[in-house]
């Protein structure tokens, strides 16, 4: 079966404060492209209490280059 990444709706204002068992997806407001984002990467190289707003205007879409990257927290779930 496919795995779909499910959106989670809740606003989390660091990264400290996301449990860590919940997947990161980088979502590109321009092109609409995500990708999974390296949990671990992204605490090594902002910190772990980085806000999520200060971390979002860093982040460049791999795919059309613009600077309109979202951090969507959700989990991946099973289409029925």
């Amino acid at each position: 079966m496919p795995r779909t990444f499910v959106a989670l709706d809740a606003d989390f204002g660091s990264l400290n404060t996301i449990p860590q068992h919940v997947t990161l997806m980088g979502k590109c407001e321009a092109c609409g492209s995500m990708r999974e984002i390296d949990r671990d990467a992204l605490e090594n190289k902002a910190g772990v209490h980085v806000w999520l707003a200060d971390a979002q205007k860093r982040m460049v879409c791999r795919e059309c280059g613009a600077k309109k990257g979202k951090i969507v927290p959700g989990y991946y779930g099973v289409d029925h």
